[in-house]
């Protein structure tokens, strides 16, 4: 394997660039270790936090997909994250964190599938209304 990781000749890569990864996450570990900040912060991960079983809070989050009482899908770096649970509301949110309060009976993180990797963003955020198309301008025209 090259010094990269990259995989150097015949058979000795890594398919999808995995290898590269892998040297990249190790990387990024070593430089958090010597410069004494911490791996989440280093490696764009999200940090979770249970406050008991009636406070959630995630840190370095992309937004939320799915909110309902009993359950709320949030995307994270590299995949989404899945509470369950009772009387689930949002007590705070922002840009880096997300509260959500009540009683969190399972947490589940689902990995990006596929092999890409994704940033985990939510993608563009629609505030209502009707985009597609043969809807109508105000004035009663069509586009």
């Amino acid at each position: 394997m090259a010094r990269d990781g990259r995989g150097g000749g015949a058979g000795g890569g890594v398919a999808g660039g995995e290898g590269w990864r892998q040297w990249l996450a190790g990387l990024e570990d070593s430089l958090a270790g010597a410069l004494e900040l911490p791996r989440d912060a280093v490696r764009n991960l999200p940090r979770i936090t249970l406050l008991g079983g009636l406070e959630l809070v995630v840190e370095n989050h992309r937004g939320v997909l799915l909110f309902g009482p009993g359950r709320v899908l949030v995307a994270v770096p590299g995949g989404r994250l899945e509470v369950t649970g009772r009387e689930l509301a949002i007590g705070r949110i922002d840009r880096e964190q997300l509260c959500l309060q009540g009683q969190v009976e399972q947490l589940r993180f689902l990995p990006v599938s596929g092999g890409g990797e994704e940033s985990g963003r939510a993608g563009p955020r629609r505030t209502g209304g009707f985009s597609g198309r043969g809807a109508s301008r105000p004035g009663g025209k069509a586009r």
